[in-house]
């Protein structure tokens, strides 16, 4: 996170022309947590994969086409790498529960 931090602060300093008249080199992080005592019954109850399927197709989408639409296809991949082109419809969400 540091890394990416760093290469967009770079960005903002060597911008000559902005977008806009608006600079900002203020970041923030997000992370999605779903608490339970059991993540089956959640999972069966409140849809939470499907739930999490959504958050990252829709998440992706949105910053692949208005923040990195000038990145190629390949790099574009790389960033989101659950959001394989073959089908953008499902994302593999069991990665989530698997992650610690």
């Amino acid at each position: 996170m540091a890394n990416h931090i760093r290469v967009y602060r770079e960005a903002q300093a060597e911008c000559v022309t902005p977008l806009t008249r608006v600079r900002n080199d203020r970041v923030g992080a997000y992370t999605l947590v779903h608490c339970v005592e059991d993540l089956d019954e959640a999972a069966a109850t409140y849809e939470l994969w499907e739930s999490v399927n959504w958050w990252y197709r829709h998440l992706a989408q949105f910053t692949l086409e208005w923040e990195l639409s000038n990145l190629s296809k390949e790099e574009q991949e790389a960033v989101f790498p659950l959001l394989r082109a073959g089908d953008r419809r499902q994302v593999p969400v069991d990665y989530y529960q698997n992650e610690t």
